[in-house]
C-alpha cells in the first residue's frame, strides 16, 4: 500500500509554448527535474476507486521518460496506489 500526499507548492505550471523547446524551458528553471503530465482522473461510481495516467520525461537528457496507469483506492480516508502499469518507456 502506497500513500500519496502532494501539495500545490510541489508543482507549478510552465507554458512551454513560450520557449523554442522543452529543453530550453527546463534549462531556464532552477532545479528542473523534468515534466510530469497527468490525465483527467476517472472515478468509480461510488467514488472509492480512481484511475489516472501519468507521463514523465526529462528534456535535458533527450529520450528519458516513462508513462504509467495508476489504479487508486480510497482506504480509511486516504488515497493509496493499488496497482500501476507501465505504458511506455524511452
Amino acid at each position: 500500500r502506497h500513500s500519496v500526499c502532494l501539495s500545490s507548492d510541489d508543482f507549478f505550471l510552465v507554458d512551454t509554448a513560450k520557449f523554442d523547446s522543452k529543453q530550453q524551458a527546463c534549462s531556464t528553471l532552477a532545479n528542473c527535474s523534468g515534466w510530469w503530465r497527468f490525465s483527467r482522473i476517472g472515478y468509480s461510481e461510488d467514488g472509492t476507486e480512481a484511475i489516472v495516467h501519468t507521463d514523465y520525461d526529462h528534456p535535458k537528457y533527450g529520450l528519458m521518460g516513462m508513462g504509467y496507469f495508476h489504479l487508486l483506492a480510497l482506504m480509511d480516508g486516504d488515497w493509496s496506489i493499488l496497482a500501476r502499469d507501465m505504458t511506455w518507456i524511452s
